[in-house]
């Protein structure tokens, strides 16, 4: 079949659902054809960035398989913005203690580091 008779109706971003959409369409007899599976399931971190799995089926079959994505409850609806602030402010904390290195807390040169408990001696030194 070529790729221009195929109409993406939906994209998952994980393979767990991916894989219930799939399951879901197949059992109504809709042939379904999961682009970027495979890139997700061998770099899963990417499947952000590439847009997710998108869900391709024939076009002949794209009305009855929207029908039946949009009645099911795998679909997830958009939450309140009210609930997502919240988790942003999280993700930023988290991103903030995570990515940022900690605060420089001096610099040492080896010359004043103690040498089994006493310090070295410096170079150049009065004898």
């Amino acid at each position: 079949m070529k790729d221009s008779n195929l109409v993406t109706v939906g994209w998952a971003y994980g393979q767990a659902e991916a894989a219930l959409a799939q399951a879901l369409l197949g059992a109504a007899g809709v042939k379904v054809f999961p682009d970027t599976w495979y890139v997700a399931s061998v770099q899963w971190h990417w499947t952000h960035a590439l847009g997710g799995i998108a869900l391709q089926v024939p076009a002949a079959q794209a009305a009855d398989a929207i029908a039946l994505l949009a009645d099911n409850p795998i679909v997830r609806r958009p939450r309140h913005w009210l609930w997502r602030l919240p988790v942003a402010v999280v993700a930023v904390m988290v991103l903030f203690w995570v990515g940022f290195p900690p605060p420089p807390s001096g610099f040492f040169p080896t010359v004043l580091r103690p040498a089994s408990g006493r310090l070295a001696e410096a170079p150049g030194g009065t004898d």
